[in-house]
């Protein structure tokens, strides 16, 4: 239990400058607390004050730690003096620092250095007590999983209809600040010179637009735009300064084309009716067209394009025309070419924004896309900025959207490529939160080139705390990398003591470096490579595996395919699996930039071997490791993040297979590896989805891979591979096999998220056009597998995947039947096995849980959907070869004399159809004269098995009928009836009446055994109370004319099939254990000649007689014969085989009998409750 350990005020003393704390009993510390001066740390003792001298230091702490002892320890461990150092950035206010000592060290001492004249702490841990045992029952505890608390509601712009209200609160602590539009304009946009910050109106330097100017020209105009416009210009203003504009618009050449490009950049940030005014006055064809577009002048039409107003005025034919022009025309470079693709992107992107803000079935994922283009650059990004502050329109569509809690407590990760579906609600939260961050950070600009001290420490606490919280974390990381922010956070880090600023621009870079898309950010990655210690937190791992990634990116191509060619480090640590995915990130980017031919060269030149055969290879080894933490035996507990790590880099190397592998396909062998691994992986973020939060960063990056893994099958298998096989029967056979072969992970749970992984891989019938090909070519050969695999399901994912396999089919091949046949046969063969008296007790349970499993799989068939219980019925009903199987499975149930519930449901089901084979009726009759005496069903149940009973044996000619099975089973029901509640029933009494009526109007002479005709007349007399007169004269009549006696056999109760098993360890042994013959001595035979002419290499005396025989006869023992054999006449060559007569111990391994035991009880006992015997 955490407590306070010590309070005290340290000063340093003597040469050394040393401050010491000595603990009266061993402790192990957790966090350290130092408050600054004059500071009360505690409610219930308002004396005591802190004294903090300076404000900001660095401290170094060293523990005198030493092990503890163990609960189960014999000796005490020997006490040590070794001083485990540790540094502490104290930066001003109150601040704690964790210290988490290991469970198996403790301390009496702390040592503290540093440049401090005093300093007041607080020292939190436990007390470690060195008698302390284990207890000596374990008591099992409910752990609650952890909830992020949510976000305070005043800074969660998501949340609120304003999105800018944060950013001008935090605006307004800043003494005389200029609005915030004004503030997004000098930060992103029009950014003022030196010499302006300098001059006494800054921030307020408007142009004169109404000015009389003698020779007025474009870059004239070009230099008053750079200056924001006043609030209150007027719009005769405006329009004066528009057609001076356009009245110095001359020929078509490529300068005026820039500079006009230029002048639209500039006012697309100012207010919104300059930018109307100036495209009213300009005819924007007698400036551009497909000629006089170069690069840089698209660039700058590009900013412009954020701005809504200016991108609806381009979106027309001819400039649209002009622009796929450039796409097309192989004579511009490929910039150029690149440039225009992306100017027609943002113009496309603008009108999808607008439309997703109102239209509830917008297209939110493009939408998203284009904000995430749009603040890629400080220029665009401060125009749209703008626009979305400034312009009414847009202001007055995202304040109509009523704040509405959406599904997820945060906006949704809209900003990654896999993009989840979202509603409107959802993406208007989205858009609100990018707002409102967008809008801190213009702040957080403007105050920090102020700067301002008090809103810069404000600002970087939310957004630390932003870099913690789900969906904004995502918006804030991907803004952060605007080359300005990355500056900025550089800059606070030169200081020679620790501020608060540094200390939160630290942790702010060290969680951009959990994105490997960081990297490529040329000036993060030299930020990085620019850091020097001492650092108020980034460690020295940390910095070094920082530096390590930075250095891949910096050596572009060529570092990312030397870091993919070498072995994966083992074990993987987060410094070596950053760098694998920051390679990866290169190498999806120079695939982007259509470079895949330099990428796929650049492989062959550095490590001579194949792009895609890297990537499948690292994979593997990444897969590997990840499956290590997942198995039964799994080792140590990983590194806090690195299980994250795996699963993100096994989903960084997935997506590049996918996008490569359907233009250069893999051999089968690697096929198979391939579709190995990931079904693996696929089991292991199930595991983390069962065993974390949801919304942990693990759980997330889990639910991510799943639907790779799932689009990495379904990929592989549209592929043909080793000629003409499909690549579907590749992945399909695999899978089937995979599902067998457990390993070291849990057989359910494996086997369970294999048939998930195939069930998603089995195309829909309804939806894919490759469903013929499925079942002509793939499902044919992979038959002996998919039977395996379906012997070892549980009953409902059986069933699932036949109703799965038979829709697919439709009827064309038979699968659903082929299987059906297989599993008649299987049941049959158990069936057989249970009349053999000499079975063991728990063998015998397990084959009839077996044949229960059978039964509610076959059940729930029947009780499908209309077409699957359609096909179901016709196929066991009317088959050629189905029905005569069934007829066997139901005649081997009676003789064995087994009855359970499901199965008179089961018979009920067949029996309420009219197409029956013949063979079928007599079998489901007595199966169902059976359940009714002895299954446990309800009044009605009862009712309608009798009347479905005699439904069909009614449609069977009498001399058909074996007549004495019926006998015994009719005599056992009425026996049944005798005092039973059901006589009371109308409808039960009406449905014996109606088959004794049947029974009784055969033409033969019928007995009705275990009966007298008193007692028979005594269960009539029940009946009776229920019938009216006309039926009472039929129930008279039936009585009239049967006959009775109480001497014959009346048929045992029948065992009714478990639900369940329930098995001990011991038993399940026991059903393991295979029972070997006792080796036996041949029986000698008479030789022909001589026994000493049979010698030719040993020597006679080895052969006559051991040295350790004591008689006539020797019988060996445990090892006894080796040990003789070890002599030096033995050791010879004498052809002979290995003795028999020895005692062979048994290693500790499964052994299986030729009839598949093993399969069976793992098939059986899958989902039992096991208890140690």
């Amino acid at each position: 239990m955490t407590t306070l350990l010590q309070w005290c005020t340290l000063e340093p003393q003597g040469i050394s400058g040393l401050a010491a704390v000595r603990f009266p009993t061993p402790v192990r510390v957790q966090t350290i607390s130092i408050f600054p001066t004059d500071a009360r740390p505690f409610l219930l003792s308002p004396d005591v004050v802190a004294r903090t001298e300076p404000e900001a230091f660095f401290l170094e702490v060293y523990f005198n730690a030493h092990p503890t002892v163990s609960p189960d320890g014999k000796e005490k461990p020997k006490p040590t003096n070794a001083l485990v150092p540790t540094v502490i950035a104290y930066a001003g206010g109150r601040m704690s620092f964790s210290v988490n000592m290991s469970r198996g060290t403790a301390t009496r001492l702390m040592i503290v250095k540093g440049g401090f004249e005093t300093v007041s702490m607080a020292i939190y841990g436990e007390l470690v007590n060195d008698a302390m045992s284990l207890p000596s029952t374990y008591t099992p505890k409910n752990i609650l999983p952890s909830e992020p608390p949510p976000v305070a509601k005043a800074i969660d712009p998501s949340m609120s209809r304003d999105p800018t209200h944060l950013a001008r609160q935090l605006l307004a602590l800043i003494p005389n600040a200029p609005p915030l539009p004004l503030v997004i304009q000098l930060m992103f946009c029009l950014k003022p010179s030196n010499e302006d910050w300098d001059l006494p109106e800054f921030p307020f330097l408007h142009p004169s637009l109404d000015q009389e100017i003698a020779t007025f020209d474009l870059e004239q105009a070009d230099t008053l735009t750079t200056r924001p416009v006043a609030e209150d210009t007027k719009p005769e203003q405006l329009e004066y300064f528009a057609n001076l504009v356009a009245g110095a618009v001359g020929d078509k050449d490529d300068r005026q084309a820039y500079i006009v490009a230029n002048i639209l950049s500039n006012v697309a940030s100012q207010m919104p009716d300059m930018a109307k005014t100036l495209l009213q006055a300009i005819d924007l064809s007698v400036v551009f067209d497909a000629y006089n577009m170069d690069e840089v002048t698209l660039y700058r039409l590009t900013d412009a394009a954020a701005n809504p107003d200016i991108s609806r005025h381009l979106q027309t034919d001819w400039f649209l025309s002009a622009l796929d022009a450039i796409t097309k025309d192989m004579n511009n470079d490929r910039a150029t070419r690149s440039a225009a693709r992306h100017l027609l992107s943002r113009i496309q992107g603008s009108a999808v924004v607008e439309d997703a803000l109102s239209n509830t079935q917008g297209d939110f994922s493009r939408a998203a896309e284009y904000l995430a283009d749009a603040s890629s650059q400080e220029a665009s990004f401060g125009v749209w900025l703008a626009s979305f502050v400034t312009h009414e329109g847009l202001v007055k569509k995202l304040s109509e959207n009523p704040i509405i809690p959406t599904s997820t407590q945060y906006p949704p990760l809209l900003l990654k490529r896999n993009k989840p579906l979202v509603s409107h609600d959802e993406f208007v939260a989205f858009v609100r939160a990018f707002i409102g961050v967008a809008c801190v950070l213009a702040v957080y600009a403007w105050a920090d080139s102020l700067p301002d001290r008090q809103c810069r420490e404000r600002v970087l606490g939310i957004l630390r705390l932003w870099q913690d919280v789900d969906g904004y974390r995502e918006i804030l990381n991907h803004l952060l990398l605007l080359r300005q922010m990355i500056f900025r956070l550089e800059c606070m880090l030169d200081n020679d003591l620790p501020t608060k600023a540094g200390v939160d621009a630290e942790h702010i870079l060290v969680n951009l470096a959990q994105n490997p898309q960081s990297f490529l950010c040329i000036d993060y990655m030299k930020c990085i490579l620019s850091l020097e210690p001492p650092h108020s937190f980034i460690t020295y791992d940390e910095r070094m595996s920082m530096r390590r990634a930075a250095i891949i990116a910096e050596d572009g191509l060529l570092g990312a395919v030397d870091e993919l060619t070498r072995k994966v480090e083992r074990p993987p640590t987060v410094k070596s699996l950053r760098g694998i995915r920051v390679a990866l990130a290169i190498i999806e980017r120079e695939l982007d930039e259509e470079d895949e031919y330099d990428v796929l060269e650049e492989f062959w030149k550095e490590g001579s071997r194949g792009c895609l055969a890297c990537l499948v290879d690292a994979f593997l080894e990444v897969s590997e490791e990840l499956e290590k933490h997942f198995t039964l035996f799994p080792p140590p507990p990983a590194p806090s993040g690195l299980l994250a790590w795996l699963f993100h880099t096994c989903n960084d190397l997935l997506r590049l297979i996918i996008r490569l592998v359907p233009d250069y396909p893999l051999p089968g062998r690697a096929v198979r590896s391939l579709t190995i691994s990931a079904a693996n992986v696929f089991f292991c973020s199930d595991a983390v989805d069962m065993l974390y939060s949801q919304l942990s960063p693990l759980c997330i990056a889990a639910q991510e891979i799943r639907r790779t893994c799932i689009s990495l099958t379904r990929v592989l298998a549209n592929i043909s591979h080793d000629g003409n096989k499909a690549g579907a029967q590749v992945v399909l056979r695999t899978l089937l096999e995979h599902g067998l072969q457990s390993e070291e992970r849990d057989p359910a749970h494996h086997l369970l998220q294999v048939f998930g992984l195939i069930d998603y891989l089995l195309p829909m019938p309804d939806t894919d056009d490759t469903s013929t090909m499925w079942t002509q070519k793939v499902m044919p050969n992979v038959l002996k597998e998919m039977w395996a695999f379906c012997r070892v399901l549980d009953t409902e994912n059986r069933a699932h995947l036949v109703r799965r396999l038979v829709g697919l089919d439709d009827g064309v091949v038979g699968i659903g039947d082929w299987i059906l046949q297989e599993e008649l046969n299987e049941v049959l063969q158990t069936l057989y096995r249970l009349l053999n008296p000499n079975l063991g007790a728990n063998y015998r349970f397990v084959k009839q849980y077996q044949v229960a499993n059978s039964i509610r799989f076959l059940l729930d068939l029947a009780s499908s959907s209309a077409s699957i219980s359609a096909w179901f019925i016709r196929c066991i009903g009317s088959g050629d070869d189905l029905a005569p199987a069934f007829a066997a499975f139901l005649r081997a149930i009676l003789d064995a004399n087994l009855m359970c519930q499901p199965l008179v449901q089961l018979a009920q089901s067949l029996a309420s159809h009219s197409s029956i084979d013949q063979e079928l009726c007599q079998p489901l009759t007595l199966t169902l004269l059976r359940g009714c005496w002895t299954a446990d069903l309800s009044s009605t149940d009862l009712a309608s098995a009798l009347h479905s009973a005699t439904q069909i044996i009614s449609a069977l000619p009498f001399e058909d009928i074996s007549l004495e099975r019926i006998t015994l089973e009719l005599g056992a029901l009425v026996s049944s009836l005798e005092d039973s509640p059901h006589t009371t029933d109308p409808s039960v009494v009406e449905a014996v009446t109606e088959f004794l009526d049947w029974f009784a109007a055969t033409s033969r002479p019928l007995t009705l055994p275990g009966f007298s005709r008193q007692a028979f007349s005594a269960v009539c007399d029940q009946l009776t109370s229920s019938l009216n007169a006309e039926q009472k004269e039929v129930l008279d009549a039936i009585q009239a004319s049967l006959e009775f006696t109480d001497d014959s056999e009346v048929p045992p109760a029948p065992t009714i099939l478990p639900d369940s098993v329930k098995l001990s360890i011991h038993d399940v042994e026991e059903l393991l254990h295979t029972e070997l013959p006792i080796p036996s001595t041949p029986p000698r035979k008479a030789l022909a000649q001589d026994v000493l002419s049979l010698v030719t290499v040993s020597p006679p005396t080895a052969l006559i007689r051991s040295p350790a025989a004591t008689g006539l006869t020797k019988t060996y023992s445990n090892n006894d014969f080796r040990q003789l054999r070890q002599t030096p006449s033995a050791r010879q060559n004498t052809s002979r085989l290995p003795s028999m007569h020895v005692d062979v111990g048994f290693s500790n391994r499964f052994t299986f009998d030729v009839d598949g035991t093993f399969a069976i009880v793992a098939a059986a006992c899958h989902g039992a409750k096991f208890t140690h015997g």
